[in-house]
């Protein structure tokens, strides 16, 4: 079985990382907009796809860091992004309905599904213009691409966008888990 990341009509099929991360650091390029995943056409459950495969997107994921080291900047802030772009990413997320995660409490967020998507532009669409926009922000010793939106942040867990299943959201500022759920309740997100 055959994939990885495909530039230009190059192909590495993960002889090692060292050949994925010398491609994606001469093209410049995002690696996940052409990498092509060789699990994909025989899943339909991403959940499933991403338990038994999770050894091989974890190594994709480590490749992907270091593609985004180039956008850390301090304070954190997007890149440029065209204002249409901009007001298409912030009504798609505003417009879902999120769950407050019950895990991590001293890192108090909340998320939304992709099961659950609702409007257009779809999922991967929004996924792919927040990490096309976004900075980088270090959490636990690894790197996320963020998508900053008013006083929040968006982010997912850096995954390629077949396995991509969920969007993470938290307030700028920090609080503490009983203050993030006061504040986040409110009625246009559909916060359970």
């Amino acid at each position: 079985m055959s994939g990885g990341f495909l530039f230009e009509g190059e192909i590495s099929i993960g002889k090692s990382k060292e050949e994925d991360m010398k491609l994606v650091m001469r093209t410049g390029r995002d690696p996940y907009e052409f990498y092509t995943d060789p699990y994909t056409p025989y899943y339909n459950d991403f959940d499933k796809q991403w338990e038994e495969k999770r050894w091989y997107y974890e190594g994709l994921r480590k490749v992907y860091e270091q593609y985004i080291r180039q956008f850390i900047v301090d304070p954190p802030q997007n890149r440029p992004t065209p204002p249409d772009v901009q007001k298409l990413i912030s009504d798609a997320l505003l417009a879902q309905k999120y769950s407050v995660a019950r895990t991590m409490k001293d890192s108090p967020h909340q998320y939304c599904l992709r099961k659950k998507w609702v409007g257009e532009p779809g999922f991967i669409d929004v996924v792919r213009q927040m990490r096309k926009y976004g900075c980088v922000e270090t959490f636990g010793g690894r790197l996320f691409m963020i998508y900053i939106q008013g006083n929040y942040k968006y982010w997912t867990m850096g995954y390629p966008y077949d396995v991509t299943t969920l969007i993470n959201c938290t307030t700028l500022e920090k609080c503490s888990y009983e203050e993030f759920c006061e504040k986040v309740r409110r009625p246009q997100w559909g916060i359970e």
